[in-house]
């Protein structure tokens, strides 16, 4: 197996916590987008603005098809905001949909039927 696909499991709670990180920044992405979408229409020079700053954030480098959707939307902010818009639509589905993926990761994790580590509390077989 590869380096890769061991990082992205979850092994203790540590792990679980940076999911919930990564879950709360993209909420609070989508409402930047979602607000931007509308933004654009008022003042685009704030909304390229805003847009810039998402798309330059450490976090967004991992994800390089909402960054390159976010790339997009900002060389067309001046000239044309139903474009904008539209780009900033299209990246608050890719965030949705990595949203669910993360939410079933951790509730993969946290309701798993064969836990390695013994739990504290009564056990259905006793020795």
């Amino acid at each position: 197996m590869n380096w890769y696909k061991h990082a992205l499991e979850i092994n203790n709670f540590q792990d679980r916590n940076l999911i919930n990180h990564k879950m709360r920044f993209f909420e609070d992405a989508l409402i930047h987008l979602e607000k931007l979408s509308k933004l654009v229409f008022q003042n685009a020079k704030l909304a390229k603005q805003v847009n810039f700053s998402l798309l330059s954030d450490k976090k967004m480098s991992s994800h390089p098809s909402i960054r390159k959707l976010l790339v997009a939307a900002d060389e067309v902010a001046l000239d044309n905001p139903w474009k904008f818009s539209a780009f900033c639509k299209e990246a608050i589905g890719h965030i949705e949909s990595r949203l669910d993926e993360l939410e079933q990761e951790r509730y993969d994790w946290s309701h798993k039927k064969e836990s390695t580590s013994v739990k504290k509390g009564l056990q259905d077989d006793y020795r």
